[in-house]
């Protein structure tokens, strides 16, 4: 058995970084994506020159329904020295992911070093299985398949730039408590600030603070501590990283609604939100424990309270609940802080304020899932260390299954983020009726010059007046539907597809007629000067 204790930490940390940014090497050589990469990047001219006008821009803008601009200035580093080269910005989000999984490591380190963890834990913890436990954590933290589209997708650079900036601020925040400086906090106060400019998802960290708080630190009454401080002072000592989450979510909220992509308690009723929340919380710790069926799409079905068993989340969600709040009554904190660091984590995505037409993404695991890699690796190395020989043979295999496993997993899936053409056919495929892959794929061959496979899958998007021939009627009843639709699932592109494609395939009466009523409609944002050029093609053919 490897001794870490010969080995000094930097020696673990490279290996580390070496393995999380191998695991992803292959995305290098991966396109751009249609899926909000290129709109984060060709002609955003913020991002094309380090200027101070631009810098102010990014600090004001609201592109995209998101207000980061961290994230804004990553990208212009990468345009400056890469150009718009996709494997300068998949490099970067490996360095990103790889100096992620360093910091993790050093975290736990830390963390497991706590008297309050080594105080719950039934066999006393050495330095060696320390650094055994914090190195598995990372390790698996770091080749997670989960993790493929927060790494992958150049467009959530926000992801690990902001997880990066919220592990400092954790690091920094348990250097003040330990040496009460002034110093120590507000470094921590910093890169907090960091990580809301990256993305604004971070702005549950005073709370995580809070718990941890709680515990591990024990530093109030609710655990065994000698530690006298209550809940209010502790808070009173955040005012200014809670100030910094109200700022935070003040911006995306005007900048989610300035793009209009908050869906109204019409289109999403507040119990199928909740109901969708629920399923959400039990889906993440599934492909955490078992990462099979991932998609970078998850569809929110509007008819999911018709099932009876769409409330099963709901009872698990309580008794999840319930169970931890037993075991912190039989004095092991750690069921219950862990619980409530994922659901608090959680709650800016969990779909109580739905943004857009997913009812999940495995983005959002990315941080929340942190504390299940420590709490896996700890019974996990206390396994390896136990005292008869099968037991310790087993939890070898265990180890060794679950790593070749995932790695498999995650050079597998990530391959699906190669190209438009093999990224929307397998989110397609996967969520078959809906339209926003349908969509996509459809946009896919129609630049690829393949009309008639276009027109098949726009075909099957359309409601059935429009999937064949259209008489005023069913045209009149299509359009109703249409506007109903439109705001939420962009149907008025969709129809402009629809018209592009039949004028090219030899329709043009059924693509005029689209056309001129795109016409009246000023608020699909299609230029009328467009509109216009078609019409007049369509009425020369």
């Amino acid at each position: 058995m490897l001794i870490f204790s010969r080995f000094p930490y930097w020696i673990i940390s490279c290996l580390l970084f070496i393995v999380s940014f191998g695991i992803y090497y292959p995305s290098l050589e991966y396109d751009f994506l249609s899926w909000d990469t290129r709109a984060y990047l060709m002609g955003v001219p913020m991002i094309q020159a380090i200027t101070w006008a631009n810098l102010q821009e990014m600090m004001t803008s609201f592109y995209m329904g998101n207000w980061h601009p961290l994230t804004w200035f990553s990208y212009a580093l990468d345009y400056a020295i890469f150009g718009l080269n996709a494997w300068g910005f998949h490099l970067t989000n490996l360095l990103w992911h790889s100096a992620n999984t360093v910091l993790f490591f050093l975290l736990s380190v830390r963390i497991l070093n706590l008297q309050g963890i080594r105080e719950q834990i039934s066999i006393p913890l050495q330095k060696q299985q320390i650094l055994w436990i914090a190195a598995l954590a990372a390790f698996w933290f770091g080749i997670h398949p989960q993790h493929i589209e927060s790494v992958v997708w150049i467009a959530e650079r926000k992801d690990v730039l902001s997880l990066f900036f919220s592990l400092l601020t954790i690091f920094t925040y348990l250097n003040y408590v330990q040496t009460r400086r002034g110093r120590d906090y507000f470094v921590s106060l910093l890169c907090f600030f960091l990580a809301l400019m990256a993305k604004p998802m971070a702005v549950t960290l005073p709370v995580i603070l809070l718990l941890l708080d709680i515990y591990p630190l024990q530093r109030t009454l609710f655990t065994q501590s000698l530690k006298r401080e209550s809940l209010i002072k502790l808070g009173l000592e955040k005012i200014p990283f809670f100030l910094g989450s109200a700022v935070s979510a003040f911006l995306t909220l005007m900048a989610q609604h300035h793009a209009e992509f908050i869906a109204s308690l019409v289109q999403v009723s507040l119990e199928l939100r909740f109901v969708n929340a629920c399923n959400s919380l039990l889906l993440y710790l599934s492909k955490f424990l078992l990462p099979l069926g991932l998609s970078p799409f998850y569809p929110l079905d509007l008819t999911l309270l018709k099932n009876p068993l769409a409330y099963v989340p709901v009872f698990a969600t309580l008794l999840i609940t319930i169970l931890s709040l037993y075991a912190w009554r039989k004095g092991k904190f750690y069921w219950l802080i862990i619980w409530l660091f994922y659901l608090v984590s959680l709650l800016p995505v969990l779909g109580l304020i739905q943004v857009g037409s997913q009812a999940a993404a495995d983005r959002y695991a990315y941080s929340p899932t942190l504390p299940f890699y420590l709490l896996v690796a700890i019974f996990a190395i206390i396994g390896l260390f136990h005292q008869k020989r099968l037991w310790r043979q087993f939890t070898r295999f265990g180890i060794l299954l679950v790593s070749l496993g995932f790695s498999y997993m995650t050079i597998k899936q990530s391959e699906i983020w190669r190209n438009n053409l093999v990224f929307w056919t397998y989110v397609h495929n996967f969520s078959p009726a809906h339209s926003h892959p349908q969509t996509s794929l459809g946009k896919v061959y129609f630049k690829m010059g393949d009309r008639v496979k276009t027109l098949e899958l726009w075909e099957c998007l359309a409601p059935p007046s429009l999937q064949s021939q259209f008489t005023e009627q069913d045209y009149d009843r299509a359009i109703a539907n249409l506007e109903r639709t439109a705001p939420y699932d962009g149907s008025g592109l969709t129809l402009y597809n629809f018209a592009q494609c039949y004028a090219n395939t030899g329709k043009p009466e059924q693509a005029l007629k689209i056309f001129e009523y795109l016409v009246k409609q000023a608020d699909f944002g299609i230029a009328p000067e467009i509109l216009y050029y078609h019409i007049g093609s369509a009425y020369f053919d």
